[in-house]
């Protein structure tokens, strides 16, 4: 028969297999979902669905890197931003081909600074086919730079 005493290290033992459980769930859910880490975006080209991830973070040392993979269909695109959070008019810079991929320069920021962005690309016609500025992404100066 079990007694008061082993009981009672039972229960420990399971709560904190249940506290490191809960402790392991929290961190993987803060880094799929936290506010620095990469945003994940799918939009659709030439009927195609191109996943890829949109940068929410950067150092204020250095311009932030905006980068798509370059995949058939698209024949460029656009980099809107703005300060955040503002009304200011939106900036726009074209996408670059540099190899396998289009890439733009968002402008350093100092620390705490926020900016604003959405892409357009486009098709072969020169009209936006996937944009993301209806749901603007932030990027930010996270660590006091």
């Amino acid at each position: 028969m079990m007694n008061s005493s082993s009981n009672g290290k039972a229960i420990s033992i399971v709560l904190w297999i249940l506290a490191f459980l809960l402790m392991l769930g929290a961190g993987v859910y803060q880094r799929l979902t936290g506010p620095t880490h990469p945003m994940r975006v799918s939009i659709e080209v030439a009927g195609e669905s191109v996943t890829y991830r949109l940068v929410r973070a950067a150092w204020t040392d250095e311009q932030a890197r905006i980068e798509l993979p370059a995949v058939p269909g698209v024949e460029g695109g656009v980099v809107s931003w703005r300060r955040y959070p503002t009304r200011e008019l939106w900036s726009e810079q074209p996408l670059a081909r540099d190899g396998e991929n289009w890439i733009a320069m968002l402008p350093i920021q100092p620390a705490a600074g926020k900016l604003e962005y959405s892409i357009a690309v486009m098709s072969g016609f020169r009209k936006p086919s996937g944009e993301t500025r209806s749901s603007g992404i932030a990027i930010r100066c996270p660590w006091g730079c």
